[in-house]
């Protein structure tokens, strides 16, 4: 017995032990959590392909929304995801490396095309109230909701035109296409934060991007794009929209101003109404009165 207590102490004094305490802190540094997540649009060997890019405190996800339908359900499914890239955020770049490939030519949206469906929509949506009280309400409603939705759909495809660019350090560079310089800005400075205080390279498998997406699909804030797909079935609100432009208080010196009104319509601003300019004051009065359908 004694000398299998005397092997047992030399055997324990060899032996190194992480405190509990550092173990757990160690954890804590590396939780992931998410910091930021959007419908955006990529453009992917010529064409637009909708996408949710998620961007965590150590990675940066691209999924698509994938169709699941059973024998019984032949209904899509929202909510559930297949991961199209993934990206350790120490090796992503918002500038391209020597070794980066060309950023690829965007094909825009011409500025007429989209008037041309916003045209098409508002002209469905007031056919379908028109017809709000007629005997076959229900069945011509059908059909004109699902040509509002196809055309609300490539509304939203055809929308965002602004390039954003993330390179990866072995030469692939991926193409978002925003709606708005904000929305960009708002992207750079996310990713430059999360970038510097993020100080290790993860090691993701399938099964870590499973759980990430799970995850992801309990809890989604999403943005304009977003709140649009995921919308009920319910009608839009729709109507005529009524503003009184009256006069502008604060300036610090006489200037010479028009006021413009815009609306934001699937992530772009048109422009509804605007004043004639006034001469040179202070407090600039218009009084004037615009009405535009919405």
């Amino acid at each position: 017995m004694k000398m299998l207590h005397s092997h047992s102490n030399e055997f324990l004094q060899k032996q190194t032990f992480e405190a509990p305490r550092e173990r757990t802190k160690s954890f804590k540094s590396r939780k992931r959590y998410l910091l930021k997540e959007s419908y955006l649009v990529e453009w992917n060997d010529g064409e637009r392909r909708l996408r949710h890019v998620l961007l965590w405190n150590d990675v940066i996800i691209c999924a698509a929304e994938k169709s699941t339908r059973t024998v019984f359900n032949q209904e899509k499914q929202k909510g559930q995801y297949e991961c199209k890239w993934c990206i350790p955020l120490t090796e992503i770049s918002l500038s391209a490396f020597d070794q980066s490939e060309g950023e690829p030519q965007v094909k825009l949206t011409g500025a007429e095309d989209l008037r041309k469906l916003k045209k098409e929509i508002s002209m469905i949506k007031t056919q379908v109230r028109r017809t709000s009280g007629q005997r076959n309400f229900k069945k011509n409603a059908n059909k004109h909701k699902k040509a509002l939705q196809e055309l609300e759909a490539h509304m939203v495809m055809a929308s965002p035109n602004l390039p954003f660019h993330l390179y990866h350090q072995h030469g692939k560079t991926y193409t978002l296409l925003m709606s708005s310089d904000y929305e960009r800005i708002e992207w750079n400075e996310a990713i430059s934060r999360a970038k510097r205080e993020c100080t290790f390279t993860p090691s993701l498998t399938s099964f870590h991007l499973e759980k990430i997406m799970a995850k992801c699909k309990r809890s989604r804030k999403v943005n304009a794009i977003g709140s649009f797909l995921l919308k009920d079935d319910e009608e839009s609100v729709s109507g005529i929209l009524k503003v009184i432009v009256k006069k502008a208080t604060g300036l610090t010196e006489p200037k010479s101003l028009c006021c413009a009104i815009e609306v934001d319509s699937y992530g772009m601003y048109s422009l509804m109404a605007r004043t004639s300019p006034m001469e040179a004051s202070l407090e600039p009065e218009w009084e004037k009165v615009s009405t535009s359908q919405i």
